[in-house]
């Protein structure tokens, strides 16, 4: 905690970040990775995790081994070309992102109770590199400069046309029941007024009259019926869809970005810096 709030500048404005760099080294057969930072002021900084050395076999152990946490600089990108290759680069230039917010996710990193010691399957080199390029992606480009109407209206689409669909199946089935329930309840009221084969039909048993009837609206008015209903219903999902997924994505995208990568320790930071200061 205290490497990363001690190499902060005490600067009045920090640079920002022109281009990140994902880069892997050529070596075998442990293919390092690490982040390459391309600053405004043209300075190069290059940030790794490694594993401390006393103990390395207690790396494959679910307890990890203290990680080593570095960032230093870097004379140019041409003596990184000689033992390294860019798997991604992110370019930065017109947003916000400077050397501070980086800090803070290293910082979010190294005050994670897991992710903050080193272990050889899931929080080595790899796991810190991807993260920092991930949340600075994250903070450069935010949710809402992405288009995400088409998507909505797509995932809006497909959801109204089966619930619709699945909501006029029930309540075709629900009027095919209220019709057999009142059949059986009024039958023997109105038996002495119907006709010979009307009073045949009249005393079927429940089942007989309920399959009856499936069979008629079947072949007659239920097409228009299941038709109209699934039309009306689907026009209202459709009202209502998009503003909800909306409302629920961006609960659950807030809550895992808050517990996942983009933690919020800004405020820890800004205490700490005020300590060191």
């Amino acid at each position: 905690m205290g490497y990363w709030t001690g190499i902060i500048p005490l600067a009045p404005v920090l640079p920002t970040i022109d281009t990140l760099q994902l880069r892997k080294e050529k070596s075998e057969p442990f293919t390092h990775q690490y982040i390459v930072l391309i600053l405004s002021d043209d300075c190069i900084l290059r940030l790794d995790r490694r594993g401390e050395e006393a103990n390395p076999t207690d790396a494959v152990t679910s307890d990890g081994i203290e990680s080593i946490d570095s960032i230093a600089d870097v004379d140019s990108l041409s003596d990184l070309d000689k033992t390294s290759h860019c798997l991604a680069e992110f370019h930065c230039q017109g947003s916000d992102v400077d050397l501070l917010n980086v800090i803070k996710i290293c910082f979010g990193i190294h005050s994670d109770p897991k992710a903050g010691r080193y272990t050889l399957q899931r929080f080595n080199c790899y796991f810190f590199a991807w993260t920092i390029l991930v949340a600075t992606a994250r903070h450069a480009e935010p949710w809402d400069a992405f288009p995400f109407d088409s998507p909505w209206k797509t995932l809006s689409e497909t959801l109204a046309d089966a619930l619709s669909t699945k909501f006029a199946d029930a309540l075709v089935n629900m009027m095919v029941d209220g019709t057999v329930i009142t059949i059986m309840a009024i039958r023997y009221k109105v038996k002495p007024q119907l006709s010979r084969r009307a009073r045949l039909a009249w005393v079927m048993p429940r089942w007989l009259i309920r399959l009856a009837l499936r069979v008629m609206l079947r072949t007659s008015w239920r097409s228009k019926l299941h038709t109209h209903l699934r039309r009306r219903l689907r026009s209202a999902l459709l009202s209502a869809l998009p503003s909800t997924l909306r409302s629920a994505f961006a609960d659950m995208q807030v809550s895992t970005l808050r517990t996942t990568l983009w933690k919020d320790t800004s405020g820890m930071l800004c205490e700490t810096l005020l300590v060191v200061t």
